[in-house]
């Protein structure tokens, strides 16, 4: 309930910035990219409950529809022409403000996972991590050099699981704009 509460706060408190900097973005993509702006993926949430989330288009309509795993090395020839700057800049997740408000994502918490990895989703089952929120960033996003494996990824996920709290989604979300400075320092 606080957690809700926080990211809901969150979110309205960063709102007008954040609807400035996505209508920024809108208007580029649609001018230069074209339509669709968006792009929904069915992802797996609380529960096991599956809901739309929202991103910004960053690839080109006739890219292949596969699981992330299995497109890293082809997603370069898919980038649409802001695609591969709003990937590298985190901006296309943006959008998923909207996920938190309508209270389907957290700004902490697991990624959700995409429909199709029935794996990852069973072993979240087991592990009881489908009983969290997913969320725009979390430990496994920081700490993304360490994640090799889906038992990685798990750990993770895992961890935050048993070790939840105000400080911890505080402390990820400081090491997520961090690790964004980091990666804009190594261009």
């Amino acid at each position: 309930m606080i957690k809700s509460f926080f990211d809901f706060t969150v979110v309205l408190f960063f709102l007008p910035l954040l609807l400035s900097i996505m209508l920024i973005i809108f208007v580029i993509i649609l001018l230069v990219d074209g339509l669709p702006v968006f792009y929904v993926s069915k992802r797996i949430g609380l529960n096991g409950i599956k809901f739309n989330m929202i991103k910004f288009r960053t690839l080109k309509n006739n890219a292949p529809i596969v699981s992330s795993e299995n497109f890293l090395k082809l997603k370069k020839n898919y980038y649409t022409k802001t695609g591969k700057f709003l990937k590298s800049n985190k901006l296309d997740e943006l959008p998923q403000i909207i996920n938190v408000l309508k209270t389907e994502m957290s700004l902490v918490g697991p990624r959700p996972a995409l429909y199709k990895q029935r794996k990852l989703i069973e072993l979240r089952k087991r592990k009881k991590i489908d009983l969290i929120k997913p969320g725009i960033t979390g430990l496994a996003q920081i700490n993304n050099y360490k994640v090799k494996t889906l038992k990685d990824k798990l750990s993770f996920d895992y961890y935050y699981l048993k070790n939840k709290s105000f400080f911890l989604d505080i402390q990820i979300i400081l090491l997520t704009f961090k690790s964004i400075l980091r990666l804009q320092n190594e261009k």
